[in-house]
């Protein structure tokens, strides 16, 4: 199941269908191939892609979409549970905000 049908399955229509908005920031503390191309592919136009996760693994991803989409793609590192808790706590209440609006 893509990202984009998962958000569809929570809001309870395809995305965009209704005037949905792709998020302007994704972040991504997962790494793997899968949730670094899902946050490239589904953030929104002039976009930010933020990188906290990472593999060992190659990530092939289609170079075109940073052109196209002109995104601004970010990492960092060294990062602790302490230092990420109050970055998950305002990505919940964003995600909150968005889903009920």
């Amino acid at each position: 199941m893509s990202i984009q049908e998962i958000i569809g399955e929570i809001l309870g229509h395809p995305l965009g269908e209704r005037g949905d908005q792709y998020p302007l920031v994704a972040i991504d503390a997962v790494g793997l191939p899968s949730t670094v191309r899902s946050a490239v592919e589904e953030v929104a136009f002039a976009g930010r892609v933020v990188l906290l996760g990472y593999t060992p693994e190659q990530v092939p991803l289609r170079t075109k979409l940073f052109v196209q989409k002109e995104l601004d793609v970010l990492g960092t590192r060294n990062a602790t549970p302490p230092d990420f808790l109050p970055v998950a706590v305002g990505a919940e209440r964003a995600m909150a905000a968005w889903f009920t609006s």
